[in-house]
């Protein structure tokens, strides 16, 4: 293959004129088709950069189908093929249990049992020391077989994070609001005081590098790393990332977590962003935080300590007002929207928006939780507001998740 044959191929993805649907898939039969093996690893290498650039092909198909123009009995619009139905409601028993769910459900977390089964751990952000944490437990055919709360007394339990050693770390969003380590067991829960005093929103642990990533919700708020030590959560720093305009990251140290004299986000001359919400971690090496005030996903690649932006709305957008935030199987973001059109989006990694479900009849609530079965087969998703300013619902997706 000459040269410039090479470099058409790659400067037209790099314009994003994919000639085709599926046109990463159209790079096999011409690199099969490269005479020399030069050739080949030219045309792999400026195809797989114009890519990872996050260039879109206008051409290319969703793997996502469209959603049906008739909600369900539940009120969800689903693509074909989904079905929904009622894990839990606020303030009444969950069914087959004896425990009382609590209100106002916000973030949630899976993790796995050793039993083929898993916990759906579910932040109940009631205020002035009613909030608390849910664990529901999940046999392997995905029936609900045990429910208790392992937390309570919190204040504003916002969203949170699951670790690699099977807990799950709960937020207090409020101004000196703390990060709590609970045990689904229902073992003694943790105040994580090193993690600072602020408006926690969502937390992310990178188990290899020992660090939790954590969000802040305030209009000037900060994105922080707590690298902890080889003892555990219990002691380690505690910084903010200052992103320079080429997308640099330095960490900064905050000197006083405790924030007794200086709030956290004062204390150094970070990047603000606005409105700190949910966080994630894909591959153990990227890290997405997606923002409130701006609507905007961010990306941090934690190899080569770099930052930038994967999805900002323009006109025409499926997604405003994100929110919590997970990582699918297939490598899409799943980006809950605090109201807009209540739905939960699909952004992949050239950003691109495509709806996945859409709550009807609740424009007075917000989605919140959105997590996966350790299988992927199942999606849980809360409406915080669905039958009162107090009392939502969880829900259940099932369906053929193109994963």
């Amino acid at each position: 293959m000459a040269a410039a044959s090479v470099s058409t191929i790659a400067a037209t993805l790099a314009a994003g004129r994919c000639a085709a649907a599926g046109a990463k898939q159209s790079l096999l039969p011409r690199l099969a088709a490269a005479g020399s093996f030069s050739s080949r690893r030219s045309l792999l290498g400026l195809g797989l950069a114009a890519l990872g650039a996050g260039v879109a092909c206008t051409a290319r198909v969703s793997r996502f189908a469209a959603l049906s123009a008739t909600p369900d009995a539940n009120g969800f619009l689903l693509p074909p093929g989904f079905t929904s139905r009622v894990i839990a409601r606020s303030g009444d028993v969950v069914a087959g249990t004896q425990y009382v769910f609590p209100n106002k459900p916000d973030g949630a977390g899976v993790v796995p049992r050793t039993d083929g089964g898993w916990w759906l751990l579910w932040n109940g952000e009631g205020a002035d020391g009613t909030g608390g944490v849910a664990a529901l437990r999940f046999d392997r055919a995905g029936s609900v077989v045990a429910a208790h709360g392992v937390l309570t007394g919190l204040n504003r339990a916002c969203a949170g994070g699951v670790t690699p050693w099977g807990t799950w770390l709960a937020c207090e969003e409020v101004g000196r609001g703390a990060v709590w380590e609970a045990d689904p067991s229902g073992a003694e829960s943790v105040q994580h005081l090193g993690m600072g005093r602020f408006r926690h929103e969502a937390a992310a642990v990178d188990g290899a590098r020992r660090v939790v990533y954590l969000s802040e919700d305030e209009p000037d708020g900060l994105f922080y790393r707590y690298r902890y030590t080889s003892a555990g959560l219990a002691s380690g720093v505690l910084e903010s990332a200052a992103v320079d305009g080429g997308g640099a990251v330095t960490w900064l140290a905050i000197t006083d977590p405790s924030a007794a004299s200086a709030q956290c986000r004062t204390q150094v001359p970070a990047t603000r962003f606005d409105g700190g919400e949910g966080l994630c971690i894909m591959d153990g090496r990227t890290v997405f935080l997606t923002t409130k005030g701006d609507d905007r996903v961010w990306r941090y690649n934690v190899l080569t300590e770099r930052m930038d932006v994967v999805y900002r709305p323009l006109p025409g957008s499926s997604l405003r007002g994100v929110d919590n935030i997970a990582v699918s199987p297939g490598r899409d973001l799943l980006v809950c929207e605090d109201g807009d059109n209540m739905e939960v989006v699909a952004v992949d990694m050239s950003g691109r928006a495509t709806p996945l479900l859409r709550l009807s009849g609740q424009q007075n609530s917000e989605l919140t939780g959105v997590n996966l079965s350790p299988d992927g087969r199942r999606l849980y998703v809360g409406s915080q507001r669905a039958m009162s300013s107090e009392r939502g619902i969880v829900y259940e997706m099932n369906g053929p998740f193109p994963w």
